[in-house]
């Protein structure tokens, strides 16, 4: 009985890593989404300006 505490203390703290390994992987994936999204906002508003910065070219 005695060697049954520390594998249930060993399995406790592998599931709690385990769990917190995931939940790392989760919240790098939704910043990644949100990064992704910030680019394309940065794109768009860098196509307008090249846009206003032809239009005001001379040539």
């Amino acid at each position: 009985m005695m060697m049954s505490e520390p594998d249930d203390l060993q399995a406790g703290l592998m599931g709690g890593f385990i769990i917190l390994v995931v939940a790392g992987i989760i919240e790098c994936l939704f910043l990644h989404a949100r990064t992704m999204v910030t680019y394309e906002k940065l794109e768009a508003v860098e196509a307008v300006l090249v846009r206003i910065e032809a239009s005001l070219d001379p040539q």
